[in-house]
């Protein structure tokens, strides 16, 4: 990793840091299981209070993260099966999926291309002012809120790419009814 900071802590024991950074494997990170991939940027700017920083943190960060994953959660399987209630369309879009598309529904996490985030605390809470993610067959986009405990409410966008959409409707034909003028399927989520 190639990653710089600074801290600074007055006589009131009040503090900050700066972290930039880029560069590094996160799976080479001890403790960290959930994202995998390469980290192309870091920013971090916080402030705190001792002797409880994390009650008292508050700041920004900024990250981007290449060719990675997200384990343990599939979310294209997911919302494709999460998605109920709506006749022609339950269970549609996963049995229409193509061959091409069996290995990423089937995988045990979420891989990505490219995965970045915008957050803004101040303890306990976390704003998530964006999140973006993107693969060749999905993107997610949103916005949302979160707590150091790992609280979240997300609302965000889930779109099917053209690529995937396409082999959908070779076999469901419906499922053009669904498309934008771009060829997308796109479904509102909160997670």
């Amino acid at each position: 990793f190639n990653l710089q900071g600074t801290q600074i802590l007055t006589a009131g024991q009040e503090g900050s840091w700066k972290i930039t950074g880029s560069g590094g494997e996160l799976e080479k990170v001890p403790g960290n299981t959930f994202i995998l991939g390469t980290l192309t940027k870091l920013a971090v700017d916080t402030r705190y209070r001792l002797p409880n920083p994390k009650e008292t943190a508050s700041g920004a960060l900024s990250l981007a993260i290449s060719k990675g994953e997200l384990t343990g959660v599939n979310l294209l399987a997911d919302v494709l099966r999460g998605i109920k209630g709506i006749p022609g369309v339950e269970g549609a879009l996963l049995s229409s999926a193509p061959p091409s598309a069996q290995a990423v529904l089937n995988a045990k996490g979420t891989a990505f291309d490219t995965l970045n985030a915008e957050l803004t605390f101040d303890a306990p809470q976390v704003a998530i002012r964006s999140i973006v993610l993107s693969h060749p067959l999905y993107s997610l986009t949103g916005s949302g809120s979160a707590s150091f405990a790992a609280d979240a409410q997300l609302s965000v966008q889930f779109k099917l790419s053209p690529l995937l959409v396409s082999g959908m409707i070779a076999k469901e034909k419906g499922l053009t009814y669904l498309t934008d003028q771009n060829g997308n399927i796109e479904i509102p989520v909160v997670i």
